[in-house]
């Protein structure tokens, strides 16, 4: 019997493979997942990856580079060599999803193309510096240690600089806290359009959460300038829209993030954000062999509605890609993307944090986590993102969560595996 099974198994696996070649697109936190899935469901067709950088960075603390913390970096030919999978450095000049062939310019300056029968398209986002005028001109944004790092040093070298961090997102809250933190001799400002306030709604926080979070700006003497956008900047000024104006040394732009322009260019349908339009099991709505995955997916699921932006979505749509894959390999029918949210964690500096947790569609419960008891789970989270991947392996839980968080909680850590 257990030769019978062996002989099953292999197979399947033969079925999979076909010898069609699946192009990895992007080396993030989606791009990387899948690659492993891959191989861990025995998927054993040829696989390459592809990304401009050499490296894989830590994204969710590149706010800690800017305020002059290191962070990890892990080298892909080295981590993908383990996988049997096949990197390339390099950047994406032309892409004709209908020859199902990329363009590429390597490192060396090079062009090549690399024809491929199945794409996960995971390029993730960048910051849109263009929809307001004089962001590209006057402002810093960071998206890679590189650009962080540069962020930091005009920093330190600015005795008592007047900090514009704009944006009122996760990426800008704790831009804010760990520059207010880490150099206390800055004077920050944070600048969000929308007031910190109880709102119901996916994305939102109850009273508490941002009462501590109004509690945390003011001991870490952050100044708020709230309720209204930025309308455009020149050189040391924000200009507001309703009149105001705000002198700055430095301006971080932390707002406006959207999809890597390369799919919409191509003639890929994408939504309003350049992200794909996916069908239930991530696969292009236009070239049913491209399947998006992270930011640059607009993907949605029965139980938590749309996903938004963000690792904690790019993490779980990695693995369900990478099924989608294995079934269109074997000429089965996909299996659909599910999610749930389960909670939302903000760091406060290194010592302090927040966790709000939610419904499966992101709208906050009454509970919260705060203080250093939020800031070693975010930290928890944070190195767990690692294991997820399969650079290291998994943390051990901190502290028990809310009872009655157990079922979701148990569901969450299924969509990451």
């Amino acid at each position: 019997m257990e030769l019978k099974n062996g002989e099953n198994t292999m197979k399947e696996t033969t079925l999979i493979a076909q010898e069609q070649h699946i192009v990895i697109l992007g080396g993030g936190y989606a791009g990387l997942t899948a690659a492993q899935r891959l191989r861990k469901l025995n998927v054993v067709a040829p696989i390459t990856l592809i990304d401009t950088k050499p490296e894989f960075q830590e994204r969710v603390r590149l706010s800690q580079v800017v305020a002059g913390q290191t962070t990890q970096t892990f080298q892909y030919r080295t981590f993908l060599e383990t996988l049997g999978i096949e990197f390339i450095q390099g950047q994406v000049t032309e892409f004709d999803p209908t020859a199902e062939v990329l363009t590429l310019q390597l490192t060396s300056g090079a062009i090549t193309t690399l024809p491929y029968d199945y794409l996960v398209y995971a390029l993730g986002s960048v910051m849109n510096v263009d929809r307001v005028p004089g962001v590209r001109e006057h402002a810093h944004t960071f998206n890679s240690v590189e650009t962080a790092t540069r962020i930091n040093k005009a920093l330190c070298h600015t005795e008592n600089a007047r900090v514009l961090v704009v944006g009122g997102g996760l990426m800008g809250i704790e831009t804010a806290a760990e520059l207010a933190e880490s150099l206390p001799k800055l004077c920050v400002t944070l600048a969000s359009s929308k007031l910190f306030s109880e709102e119901a709604i996916p994305g939102g926080f109850n009273k508490k959460a941002t009462d501590y979070l109004y509690q945390a700006f003011e001991k870490r003497n952050i100044k708020l300038q709230t309720g209204a956008q930025v309308k455009s900047l020149r050189s040391g000024v924000a200009e507001m829209s309703d009149g105001k104006e705000v002198a700055f040394d430095v301006c971080i732009w932390t707002g406006g993030i959207v999809a890597q322009p390369l799919a919409g260019i191509a003639g890929i349908q994408v939504d309003q954000e350049g992200k794909i339009m996916t069908d239930a099991s991530l696969r292009s709505l236009s070239h049913p062999n491209i399947i998006a995955i992270g930011d640059a997916a607009q993907a949605s699921s029965d139980r938590s509605g749309n996903c938004r932006m963000g690792s904690a979505t790019a993490l779980a749509m990695a693995p369900a890609g990478a099924r989608t894959l294995k079934a269109l390999l074997a000429n089965k029918v996909p299996p659909k993307f599910n999610f749930v949210y389960l909670f939302r964690n903000i760091s406060l500096g290194r010592h302090d944090g927040l966790v709000q947790f939610v419904d499966r569609c992101d709208i906050p419960r009454s509970k919260v986590w705060t203080g250093a008891n939020a800031a070693i789970w975010k930290e928890f989270i944070v190195k767990g993102t690692l294991s997820i991947i399969g650079f290291s392996a998994p943390e051990k839980l901190p502290s028990i969560p809310p009872l009655r968080m157990a079922l979701q909680l148990l569901s969450g850590q299924r969509q990451y595996q």
